[in-house]
Order: structure tokens, then sequence, then C-alpha cells
């Protein structure tokens, strides 16, 4: 009497495959109230007792999907096909019975969780008859022959459930980048393929731990970013339309801490003394803008205005360079902080250019001045701080 749900269909592929290897239902009976019945209260029973050929880990993965509980079968479609496509033996919460069916006598279960058989208990084993022994050729063929039609069973199980978690449920595959895949730069492509996207809530692509990206729909294609160079992990998990997480995905590439021809400490070196000539300038053309601002009110020359917008323009692009460089992991400190100067020229040039902007409409130009001057007063503060920490580091600044 409850609702259906994807545990049903869990059920529902165990019986199916059950039917496939043993030719006879795990339930049958004479009338639909027994065949009810017995579905909630008896064990079917375990299918290599009817088949032999029947692999220990198969009947297992089987009799885990056909559990009485919903919450003993497996969480999800993806997770049986992985144990199907491992080989994987799954622990059962409720071996079946001894009264009606039973496990194979003598079972156990080695190291790595794969349940290992002796001889099928000689109780359910039908009577072999008596006579002539046949010979061995003909034992040959037929042994040969369960083996075949085995392969040939497995085949089709595989096939069906192919069909199966391909139909109903939404699939993900990384298609870039490649296991091991060598990344210069720091940004990292990444696509992927999703069949059945109506089933599809979200998806999330992380690098290492950290969450760079949420995907809801087409196109799945994107570009995140690396922090600093070294071994990484790209993660993906998919989520469908009720929110459960239904699949995770890896992916194992290597990123280099180079940037062109220059390795880093060349580059984010080069890049730090172009900033200290920066912050000089900026110190020169703010005693400027401030007498012109200050003794011709609404005058500001054209030519001043030109460079102080040139001047921004630069402040930002060195920022938005030193933004596209991927540092070392044991250099990462360095490199954060250093956008953090970066960020405090930036402020200070874009004040100037403002200031020059409200005095020449007559404006409020000092309140812009005075932004500029709060970001002057930290960097004379931190920087001294921040060039001491880089020559720890080795840097020649």
């Amino acid at each position: 009497g409850e609702t259906a749900g994807p545990q049903s269909d869990i059920f529902s592929c165990g019986v199916l495959l059950y039917e496939m290897l043993t030719g006879k239902s795990p339930f049958f009976s004479s009338s639909p109230t027994s065949i009810m019945y017995r579905i909630v209260h008896e064990e079917p029973e375990p299918p290599h007792l009817i088949n032999p050929a029947v692999p220990p880990n198969l009947e297992a993965i089987i009799m885990k999907a056909c559990a009485k509980n919903p919450e003993d079968r497996y969480a999800d479609a993806l997770e049986m096909k992985d144990d199907i496509e491992k080989g994987a033996s799954p622990l059962l919460a409720h071996p079946p019975s001894h009264d009606r069916t039973i496990l194979r006598e003598g079972a156990f279960t080695d190291t790595t969780g794969t349940i290992l058989r002796s001889e099928p208990v000689p109780a359910f084993r039908k009577p072999l008859p008596t006579g002539p022994a046949k010979p061995e050729g003909r034992r040959n063929l037929l042994v040969a022959g369960g083996v075949a039609v085995a392969v040939t069973l497995i085949g089709v199980v595989a096939a069906i459930l192919f069909l199966f978690f391909g139909g109903k449920g939404v699939s993900v595959e990384i298609i870039s980048p490649n296991e091991g895949s060598v990344i210069s730069g720091k940004n990292i492509p990444v696509e992927l393929s999703v069949k059945n996207m109506s089933e599809l809530s979200k998806i999330e692509i992380y690098l290492d731990r950290e969450k760079k990206e949420t995907l809801t729909g087409a196109p799945f294609k994107t570009e995140i970013l690396a922090d600093a160079a070294g071994s990484k992990v790209i993660r993906v998990s998919v989520y469908d339309k009720s929110g459960a997480l239904v699949s995770e995905l890896a992916r194992n590439i290597e990123v280099k801490g180079t940037t062109g021809e220059l390795a880093y400490t060349d580059e984010i070196t080069k890049r730090i003394l172009e900033a200290g000539n920066v912050n000089q300038q900026i110190a020169g053309y703010a005693d400027r803008a401030n007498r012109e601002c200050r003794y011709s009110v609404g005058y500001v020359p054209a030519g001043l205005m030109a460079e102080l917008q040139d001047l921004y323009k630069r402040t930002s692009d060195l920022k938005t360079v030193v933004e596209q460089i991927l540092p070392d992991e044991q250099m990462l400190d360095i490199h954060m902080k250093f956008l953090d100067m970066l960020e405090l020229l930036r402020v200070r040039s874009e004040a100037l250019v403002r200031g020059c902007q409200a005095a020449q409409a007559h404006g409020d130009y000092l309140s812009e001045f005075q932004r500029g001057g709060t970001a002057l007063n930290r960097f004379k503060v931190e920087w001294p701080v921040f060039i001491n920490l880089c020559r720890q580091k080795g840097l020649a600044v």
C-alpha cells in the first residue's frame, strides 16, 4: 500500500534478473493472493540451487535487490550497476532463512568481502539418476556448454541493465579533462555528457574539496580556476529531481605552475617590481591632481585626465595579469597578499580619476580623494611587510 519509488524499480530489476538466470519466477504460485503472500513473507530460493552456473557475487546482487525491506535494497540503480561492473558481492542485511531456502553451506567471506562457496547443500540437490557413468568427453562437453550458457546469460543481463539504468535515471560522463591530464595555466576546461536531462536537478563541480561551479542545464561545458599548481582532483556530483545524490565521478589531473616561458618566481618578481613603480607614479599624480582640483575648481587639464585614465587602466591590467598567473603551492600566501596590494593600487588610481571628474562637474571631489587616501594609508603599512615576506621566500625584490 506504500507509494512506489526507486526501490520498487530495484526490486523489479532483481526479479527480472532472477527469472532470466533461473527460468522461473522467485515467487511463483497458483493464485495472485498466494503470490502476494510469498512476496511479503517468503524468501526466494537462491538462484544457484536452480542454476549452479550462477556466480556467487551475482546471486548476492540479486538477493539484495529483492530484499523485503526497501531500505535493505540498493539505494539507487547506479549503486547496483557499480556492483555488477566491479563483480562485487554485497553484504545482505537478512540472508535467506533456513526454513525454506538457505545460503551455501560452508560459505565464508574472505578479506575482500567476496563470498566464497563450497558445494551447495546436498538437501537441495535433486537426486542424480543411477546408471552407468557418462563418458568423460560428454561430461566435459556439458561443463563447457554450461559455462557458455552462463557467459551468454551474463551478457544478456548486462544489456538489460544498460537499458534499465540508461533509460530511467540521469547519467553523466566526464568528456574532459581525461584521467592524468596535464593542464598548463590556471583555467581548467571541464566538459560533461549528460543523458536524461529531464531527470537532472544540478551538477556540482569541485576542485579538490572546493566547489567551483554548479550547472543546472546545457551546455555542460565550463572552466574552473585552480588556485595553485600541483596534483588536483576534479569531482563531479550529480543530483536528480528529488535532490538525491545519484552519482559521483572523479578525474585526477596535474596543473603546471608556469606561465608562458617564465617560472612563477621569475614572473611574480617582475610584477612586484612593476607594482612598486606604479605606486610611485600614483603618488606623483596624486599631488598634481590635488593642486589642480584645489586651485582650478571646475577645470582639469585634458592632458592630465588622459594620463590619469591611462594610469588607472595600467593598474587594473596589472591586477588582471597577476590573477591569471598560477602560483606554486608554497608561494600561495605571497600571491594572495600581492593581489590585496594591487587592489589598493587600483582603488587609489580610480579615486584620482573620479575625483578629477567630480571637480570638473563642480561635485564633491574631496570624498573620492579621501577614499584614495584611506587605501594609501593601508598600502604604506602593509607594503613593507609584504616585501619582507617576499625576500624571506627568496624573491629578489
